[in-house]
Order: structure tokens, then C-alpha cells, then sequence
């Protein structure tokens, strides 16, 4: 249960990170690619995470 807790977390904060940095590097279209599949990432562990939580 802390593992899940602690994974939905990390998600979120991976989550908002890409999106920052996708919103400041909004010109270079290398940072946005990476930046986008980051924020990908954690949307995807987040509700991984949140699904196993609510089970």
C-alpha cells in the first residue's frame, strides 16, 4: 500500500515536471518531443498506481 501511494506520487511529480518543462522549452521541437513523452510517462504510472489503489 505505501509502495502504491508512494508510485502514485512519483507519477504525479513526473507528471507536472514534463509539464513545466514542455511549457518553458515550448520552441525547440526535441525538448517538446521529450518533455511530451515524459509527461506521458507519468500520467501513465499515475493511473497504473491509482488503479491498483482502489482495488
Amino acid at each position: 500500500m505505501i509502495v502504491n501511494i508512494l508510485a502514485f506520487i512519483v507519477g504525479i511529480i513526473i507528471f507536472l515536471g514534463g509539464i513545466y518543462y514542455l511549457i518553458n522549452e515550448k520552441d525547440d521541437k526535441e525538448s517538446k518531443k521529450i518533455y511530451t513523452i515524459t509527461s506521458v510517462i507519468g500520467v501513465i504510472v499515475s493511473f497504473i498506481t491509482s488503479y491498483n489503489l482502489f482495488l
